[in-house]
């Protein structure tokens, strides 16, 4: 199975975060720059407010920088689950209480996966059964289907 994976951010995303930071620092420097120029602060106050647009601006990209990624990431996991349903199941049946599964070991798991899961595959493992990991308050993966 050939998977291509898209680039995080599209060009447009870039475009866009960049154009807005660059916009937010250059309001901010002109502000500065204006308001270096007066000494009192109703002459000052209109060139603060330049400036702290400029802030809102350039946190403005950052936050569209950031959405555009949790889209990104939302999308391959979502592609990652459609081609995941496409695999073939392993053979055996009901496997809700006696089959062998799989395990990562990491600090805390809060999941358990059957030995033929692709999420497992070629990861260090614990081997338990999966009453053992319901009782340990463990969820199932539910990519494993179980």
């Amino acid at each position: 199975m050939t998977t291509t994976t898209a680039p995080l951010f599209t060009t447009r995303d870039v475009v866009a975060a960049v154009g807005r930071a660059a916009t937010g620092a250059a309001m901010v420097g002109v502000g500065w720059y204006e308001a270096s120029d007066h000494y009192r602060l109703d002459d000052q106050a209109p060139w603060l407010a330049l400036a702290i647009g400029g802030l809102l601006v350039a946190a403005a990209g950052g936050i569209g920088w950031i959405l555009a990624l949790r889209r990104s990431v939302a999308d391959g996991l979502r592609a990652m689950h459609e081609s995941m349903a496409a695999l073939p199941r392993p053979p055996g049946g009901d496997t809700a209480g006696t089959s062998e599964v799989v395990v990562l070991r990491t600090g805390a798991p809060r999941l358990f996966h059957l030995s033929g899961c692709p999420l497992v595959r070629d990861r260090a493992v614990r081997r338990t059964t999966p009453a053992a990991e319901l009782a340990a308050g463990r969820e199932a993966c539910e990519a494993c289907d179980v």
